[in-house]
Parts: structure tokens; C-alpha cells; sequence
């Protein structure tokens, strides 16, 4: 969402890029949004990546966890994107 919101190529630029166009997230929630996506993506422990290590085993309830999360961000930044175009920019 954040990509195609702004077109950055990683999630951290695309957080820098919303606030440049007045899109504000307060800064400890974006750093909560940049922690999430690299336990998403950690080859050990994250779950985009489960089936690389047998060392981790990936259970529902973190499976249940990162799809409600990153739901709720999307639908956050689907939020955001609304009233920033209400205010006219």
C-alpha cells in the first residue's frame, strides 16, 4: 500500500515520502510498521520466508497475527490517504 501510494521501492522511503506529501504517521508507529515488516521478513524467524529453515516452525497464531496487522495497516494508510485528499492535497 505504501508503494503504491508513493512508488518508493522499500517501506522505509515510502514512510519518509508520505510525510513529505503531509501524509503524518507518528514516528514511534512508523517504526513499529518497519519492525513489523522485517519480522516478516527475517529468513529465520519471519513468516514471508517460514519454509527456508527448519529451524523455526511457523504456528496459525503468528500467521493470524501478521495477516491482521498488515491489515490493519493497509486499511490505516487507506484511511489516511482519504483525508489527506479531503484537505486538498
Amino acid at each position: 500500500m505504501v508503494r503504491k501510494i508513493t512508488e518508493a521501492s522499500t517501506l522505509e522511503n515510502g514512510l519518509k515520502e508520505l510525510e513529505k506529501k503531509g501524509v503524518i504517521i507518528p514516528q514511534t508507529l512508523q517504526k513499529a510498521f518497519e519492525k513489523l515488516y522485517a519480522y516478516t521478513n527475517d529468513e529465520k524467524t519471519g513468516i514471508r520466508h517460514s519454509l527456508i529453515s527448519d529451524e523455526y516452525v511457523l504456528f496459525f497464531e503468528e500467521a493470524k497475527f501478521t495477516l491482521v496487522a498488515c491489515s490493519a495497516f493497509v486499511n490505516y494508510l487507506k484511511l489516511k490517504k482519504v483525508r489527506f485528499r479531503a484537505l486538498g492535497k
